[in-house]
């Protein structure tokens, strides 16, 4: 049978953080009737996609607010209709971190943790409002690495208000992940996203953020990684290549994937066009409307899956094959992405790696955009 991957979203927060502009509603528990819901779309969505989950991605919103029985109930729906070899990822908020969560999670088969820790400041965590500390970051981390999941991944933010000595920060905060066993890292330079409250603040005091400087911490951020055994392998993630993201390379590679829950988003490919849907925001609407009624559905034309295919594939650093892309376009590469990417070539920009593929390097991928924006037709 056919694989895919399944993205499982739980929109529920108790706190929202002045950066995130994701989908999440206000809640301290998550109805019974949501974990319901989601079983029954499983089920649909199974039926659809005719395939096997190779990799499980639970995210939010706040998934760690998932209570123990609720997270039994939940696998013991999906496992059935997984590989023997499944990547299951868990997002946590280190708030909700506790050994009863954590022996649940073992005993739902999840393989990977990921873990929100964005920052070791205080200042900066309680200035974007992460439900967080230095302290309580810590003793996360500490829990995890005594539960020896397979995988362990945590997320960083560079370039985070306040901007007091940011250089010595972000290098503890790197190299305190690694003290802990954390063996993925994504590293993200701080974006503002418009209708978020950090957007808002820094309109009003636009000293608050010098996104020249955050970009300049990323690249600390990366040079540091790299020298510490972390590889990149996309834009913002790093990894050696036997930890890297099954489910995350699932959308670069654009391949089957379903999501669940209110707001989530899959996509079927069938050659060189596919079928995209995403569910209601509405939670009520969600869990009472069928889901052929409340889910939007977009048909995604042959041009606009070549650019989506770009697009995904030149934020890796293993690029493009020009086979695989024929094989599913019918069309060579290079008709696509000529004559810019042989300037870019030119100016040691980009590279033809030793597998033949077409592909930006570390140094490209800071201009990513603007080479997107050469090739888009």
């Amino acid at each position: 049978m056919n694989s895919a991957g399944l993205y499982i979203h739980i929109p529920f927060c108790i706190s929202k953080c002045s950066y995130c502009d994701f989908f999440s509603i206000p809640g301290t528990e998550i109805p019974d009737s949501y974990i319901t819901r989601l079983i029954q779309e499983h089920e649909y969505r199974k039926n659809q996609a005719n395939a096997l989950w190779s990799s499980v991605y639970v995210g939010g919103g706040t998934p760690s607010l998932l209570s123990e029985k609720h997270i039994a109930r939940l696998f013991a729906a999906v496992l059935p209709n997984c590989t023997k070899d499944v990547e299951i990822t868990f997002e946590c908020n280190p708030d909700d971190v506790r050994p009863e969560l954590i022996s649940a999670l073992k005993d739902s088969g999840v393989t990977r943790i990921s873990l929100g820790i964005q920052s070791f400041s205080n200042e900066k965590l309680e200035f974007c409002k992460r439900r967080s500390s230095k302290e309580i970051n810590e003793k996360a981390l500490e829990l995890i690495q005594k539960a020896d999941f397979h995988h362990f991944s945590a997320d960083l933010i560079a370039g985070l208000p306040p901007l007091n000595d940011d250089g010595n920060q972000l290098m503890y905060d790197i190299s305190r992940l690694i003290s802990f066993g954390v063996d993925h890292i994504s590293l993200y330079a701080l974006t503002l996203e418009e209708g978020t409250p950090l957007f808002n603040q820094v309109k009003h005091n636009p000293q608050l953020i010098d996104e020249s400087k955050s970009d300049e911490l990323w690249i600390m951020g990366r040079d540091y990684l790299e020298a510490h055994g972390f590889s990149q392998y996309e834009v913002s993630n790093f990894a050696s290549e036997k930890n890297q993201s099954v489910h995350n390379k699932k959308y670069w590679n654009m391949e089957n994937y379903a999501g669940i829950g209110a707001g989530a988003t899959g996509t079927f490919y069938n050659g060189a066009s596919a079928l995209r849907f995403t569910n209601t925001l509405n939670i009520e609407e969600y869990i009472h409307c069928a889901f052929n009624e409340q889910e939007e559905k977009i048909t995604i034309n042959e041009n606009d899956c070549i650019n989506e295919y770009l697009m995904m594939g030149f934020r890796t650093l293993n690029g493009i094959k020009p086979s695989v892309f024929y094989e599913r376009f019918g069309i060579p590469l290079s008709t696509r992405i000529e004559p810019s990417f042989s300037l870019w070539l030119k100016n040691q920009k980009a590279v033809i790696t030793a597998d033949g593929n077409y592909a930006l390097n570390r140094d490209g991928l800071l201009l990513l955009n603007t080479f997107l924006m050469e090739i888009m037709v």
